[in-house]
């Protein structure tokens, strides 16, 4: 009689597991979101160091760094998307192995 709850219990695992790769999903999505946005001011920062160039070069380096220190910033939430995409494959390779379980559980309880 355990081995129903085992399958049970396995499948509730797999949903709760599930939710967790749906929000990691999200925040995917959101990460790329940001990186578009993080380009676009980067490239507007760039644009407006070259206008400040003839008029006041100093302003335009402050500005040239403040564009550098985006990109950098671009570059690192790059590498957190780079974690939460293997993230998610770990999570479902996770899921698919306690689905395999429930299965494996409940095809015993059928014999």
């Amino acid at each position: 009689m355990a081995e129903p709850d085992e399958s049970t219990a396995a499948r509730v695992r797999a949903e709760e597991m599930e939710a967790n790769i749906e929000l990691t999903r999200q925040d995917s999505v959101d990460t790329i979101s940001l990186l578009a946005k993080l380009d676009k001011l980067a490239a507007s920062y760039f644009e407006h160091a070259k206008n400040w160039e003839d008029v006041n070069p100093e302003i335009a380096s402050r500005i040239r760094k403040q564009a550098t220190e985006i990109h950098e910033l671009h570059h690192k939430v790059e590498m957190m998307a780079e974690w939460e995409a293997d993230e998610i494959d770990v999570m479902m390779s996770e899921v698919n192995r306690v689905l395999k379980q429930a299965r494996e559980a409940r095809g015993h309880t059928e014999e």
